[in-house]
């Protein structure tokens, strides 16, 4: 009651400012002053929030990791040795992402793992190096050098004990089982090779209890990749698809088009400005949960929406606006229009283009001051334009939340904090086009044969003898050895792979759903790729059909049937098929059923001529019932075809 009766209060507030503010008898709250009242509130921790537990791996992944921590504790109001600051009595519900012992210390829930010592030895000593405990800081004496072979065995035995015994240690620490947070690039050899064999690891732990999510940065498809980042991209892709819940992949080249556009650094981006904006980026996925709002949509909310089927499991990460410190104050930021720029090309953290393809699910998270009539009537603006397009089987709705705490930035860091921002989180089948063009060059790489390959069987060959875990299967110097555990050779990997994300890119392109368990799943080409399986999630998650999708045969093969209404009924729960309202004009006798399933199928064939249909009924109800379903399936071939 007294939550109902804050909530009532507020509202009321803001409405006697937003009507003060049009008679211009008072004048818009500025950032610092939405930042100070915030700080001003008095918070308990959330006992329904899950906590993070955030896995720092590689070298991209510790540096994202130190700029992520550091945003954060400038969000929770806590100092660098680990003490709240005294002026701000508010720390939101810091129990998501930090652990805080009797005497006020406040510790990350996380670990920072990698084979070379130097960016661990940067955080050792570095300006906050009293916020971490040295348990969670592990590291080798050198680096797996860019292998992927490399860095999957031979840190095997030294690193991944004592790393799953810090993952146990942090996890006891809290009455549920904490939610993975992988943050790494998939270029390098540890953030590939040793993040599959530390997820393997704590999946051989904790089961199937451990929900696994990822932040994974690769090159992009733009063609300043080198070779050894397309092969670990595409090996880690194809080894870690049984082990993470849930992707968000951004690309680097996407990352330095952004700077160019929004903080107009041309030329004078780095990899700094990249990891501020990642850090962002995972502050405005994970802020429901560590602070309130009007409209929540938490980690918990996005897998279940924006997950219609559990192999669709990569979707589009775009944060907008960014903005550059010294542009401050020259634009005012709106909903429509932040909402307008994150569907631009330009406004993208991966190589894809959201006006080539529909949405599948997605979510809006919003920060700071936003009104939901604002974030309605953007949503309704996009609409009418035609900038958001769903597919059939899905419904047309974004998810939306609104958390209260306005986006903040790491003074002298380049990037401004505004006084609202917005993040978007779609599965959209503009993503095919990364997996199709990852595919597309691995198979030109293995065609010709690239004296690249060699050093990874190499390497390989060498972890097994070494005692990496894995068992070897022929020698060294032939093909047959065991590569990452599989039997075969990395060149048939590759192939694996490559037909695996070929796969899962013609899912994407066809915004069809994909085929059910239990099914027919090979393609029509016998050497083409098969054609990815997938199980909706649940019955409550999986989105209903609002219309006849086409395409329905190849999906959805009707098996031989039991009665015309038993089978009306089936068919009008499965996706794809006609309306409701088509099945219950369906002929009950049996023999005019067989005759209508026979006239449908010559229907559906090319090969249909006018001699066939010379055995049409001569009942003329019976002959213009099955004459509509004839004229219905042959326009449904013809729109397919």
């Amino acid at each position: 009651i007294s939550a109902i009766l804050y909530q009532g209060l507020r509202s009321s507030s803001a409405l006697l400012i937003d009507s003060a503010v049009r008679r211009n008898s008072i004048s818009r709250p500025s950032l610092l002053e939405l930042t100070e009242d915030w700080n001003n509130k008095e918070m308990s921790f959330n006992e329904n929030a899950r906590p993070f537990l955030t896995l720092h791996v590689g070298q991209a992944g510790v540096q994202i990791g130190n700029a992520i921590w550091e945003l954060l504790c400038l969000e929770h109001n806590v100092q660098k040795s680990g003490l709240a600051k005294p002026d701000c009595p508010s720390n939101g519900f810091y129990d998501a992402m930090f652990l805080r012992n009797q005497n006020g210390h406040f510790m990350p829930r996380s670990i920072f793992l990698d084979t070379d010592p130097t960016c661990i030895d940067e955080i050792r000593v570095g300006p906050y190096r009293e916020l971490f405990s040295t348990r969670q800081l592990l590291s080798d004496s050198a680096d797996s050098g860019f292998n992927y072979m490399r860095g999957r065995r031979d840190f095997r035995r030294n690193l991944l004990p004592e790393a799953v015994e810090r993952f146990r240690w942090l996890s006891e620490k809290s009455d549920v089982t904490p939610t993975a947070f992988l943050v790494h690039s998939t270029g390098g050899g540890t953030g590939s090779g040793l993040s599959v064999s530390y997820l393997e690891e704590l999946r051989s732990e904790f089961d199937s209890r451990l929900q696994v999510l990822e932040l994974s940065v690769s090159s992009g498809n733009s063609g300043l990749q080198s070779t050894c980042e397309l092969v670990n991209s595409m090996l880690y892709s194809y080894e870690s698809k049984d082990y993470t819940s849930l992707s968000f992949s951004v690309t680097n080249s996407a990352m330095f088009n952004l700077c160019r556009s929004g903080l107009s650094l041309y030329g004078g981006a780095t990899f700094a400005h990249l990891n501020r904006m990642l850090a962002m980026c995972f502050s405005n996925l994970t802020v429901m949960e560590r602070f309130p709002g009007t409209m929540m949509c938490n980690i918990a909310n996005i897998c279940s929406n924006v997950l219609p089927f559990k192999q669709l499991k990569h979707p589009i990460v775009a944060c907008a606006p960014f903005t550059a410190a010294s542009a401050v104050g020259k634009e005012r930021s709106s909903a429509i229009g932040i909402t307008s720029a994150l569907m631009e090309p330009d406004g993208q953290l991966a190589d894809v283009d959201l006006r080539q393809g529909k949405h599948m699910a997605g979510a809006l998270i919003y920060r700071g001051a936003a009104k939901t009539a604002d974030i309605e009537q953007a949503l309704l603006s996009l609409r009418e334009r035609g900038r958001v397009q769903f597919v059939d089987w899905a419904p047309s709705s974004f998810k939306t939340g609104l958390s209260e705490l306005p986006p903040l930035a790491v003074p002298d860091s380049g990037i401004a904090g505004l006084p609202l921002s917005v993040t978007l989180v779609s599965n959209h089948s503009a993503v095919a086009s990364l997996f199709r063009g990852q595919s597309t060059a691995v198979r030109k790489l293995v065609e010709a044969g690239s004296c690249f390959l060699r050093s990874y069987e190499t390497s390989a060959a060498n972890g097994s003898e070494a005692g990496g875990g894995f068992e070897d299967s022929g020698s060294s110097q032939s093909a047959g050895h065991n590569v990452g555990g599989r039997g075969g050779n990395i060149v048939g990997l590759l192939k694996e792979a490559s037909d695996h994300l070929e796969g899962l890119a013609q899912v994407y392109s066809s915004e069809l759903p994909p085929t059910p368990t239990g099914q027919q799943a090979n393609s029509e080409d016998s050497g083409g790729p098969k054609r990815i399986v997938a199980s909706p999630m649940s019955r409550a998650t999986a989105a209903k059909p609002r219309r006849a999708s086409l395409g329905r045969e190849a999906l959805f093969p009707i098996g031989p049937s039991r009665s015309g209404r038993v089978q009306a009924d089936e068919e009008s729960a499965t996706p794809g098929k006609v309306a409701s309202v088509q099945q219950e004009a369906a002929p009950t006798n049996d023999s005019v059923l067989r005759r209508r399933r026979n006239w449908t199928r010559r229907a559906k064939s090319p090969l249909c001529s006018n001699s066939q249909r010379e055995a049409a009924p001569t009942n003329d109800s019976d002959h213009r019932r099955c004459r509509n379903w004839t004229r219905r399936a042959k326009r449904q071939w013809a729109l397919q075809k």
